[in-house]
């Protein structure tokens, strides 16, 4: 539904998150149901952003693997404000994002779909990886190159191998949260592209759920053999602990989302991350 922001989730009760939320079990009738109508969604065009209506020719910028993507970004629900998630994703990829998760928990999954679209040409215009969280499917068919997991949407699930959440004959990279070495272990172990851990500080993204310090960060980095990002409660002040552990790639989502210049503060952490790089 198109609001003041550009978008609003619908809210109809028929839609609620838990009866259209996909699963990717192959004998659930419900799900392969809902798997056929995704896969009439219209895919959106990769567009040059900055061309008017009617003059717009395709373009992709060079996206990077994700061993070379430091800096990862956040179109979250939970922090739009009023504002037009479209303009806040352009914002992150100017800045400097080199991933940008839609992560809209809550929302019926043909909204996500509807916004996803609405962010694909932005990511793909500027090189940027789009990340959806919660649907690898929904992933594919929108054009994005990455999805991500929580460990109740896929060990707490039943999987144990990344390639049977993924769509077949897909290209997809899927990222895996974990809060726990033991969790980062089975997430190596069940081929995820990329690792997620945290929260490494108390956030408000995640609230209630206890901080598994820079112990866990130490730990990562002498031990995680594939990409890996820091997450939760990283702001400017702690960044540099958190690069002094180890870490190497953050994710960055209040810090970035709450400043009144999400452009400028995204340039001081990849400013920062950067230099720790070299």
């Amino acid at each position: 539904m198109v609001g003041a922001t550009g978008f609003e989730p619908a809210t109809s009760s028929s839609q609620n998150w838990h009866s259209t939320k996909l699963s990717y079990a192959p004998t659930c009738a419900v799900c392969l149901s809902q798997s056929h109508h995704h896969r009439n969604l219209e895919m959106p065009a990769v567009l040059r952003p900055d061309q008017a209506a009617g003059t717009l020719r395709p373009r992709l910028a060079a996206m990077k693997p994700l061993d070379q993507c430091l800096l990862y970004g956040f179109v979250d629900s939970a922090y739009l404000d009023g504002r037009d998630p479209v303009e806040l994703c352009r914002q992150l990829c100017d800045g400097g994002a080199d991933l940008v998760q839609l992560r809209a928990k809550g929302w019926p999954i043909l909204d996500i779909a509807r916004l996803a679209k609405r962010l694909s040409p932005v990511t793909a215009g500027a090189g940027v990886r789009l990340v959806i969280n919660d649907h690898p499917e929904l992933a594919t068919e929108v054009g994005a190159s990455t999805a991500h997991l929580g460990q109740e949407d896929f060990f707490d699930a039943g999987y144990n191998d990344v390639d049977k959440v993924k769509p077949d004959g897909s290209t997809l990279e899927l990222g895996l949260s974990t809060h726990a070495p033991e969790q980062a272990r089975r997430a190596c172990e069940a081929g995820a592209d990329y690792i997620a851990i945290g929260p490494v500080f108390a956030t408000p993204t995640k609230p209630g759920r206890p901080p598994v310090t820079l112990d866990y960060v130490r730990w990562a980095a002498k031990n995680i053999d594939r990409p890996w990002f820091a997450i939760g409660g990283i702001d400017l002040d702690n960044l540099d602990d958190i690069l002094a552990a180890g870490a190497r790639r953050v994710c960055v989502v209040s810090a970035i989302l709450r400043s009144p210049d999400v452009a400028g503060a995204c340039r001081q952490f990849k400013e920062r991350l950067l230099s720790a790089a070299r």
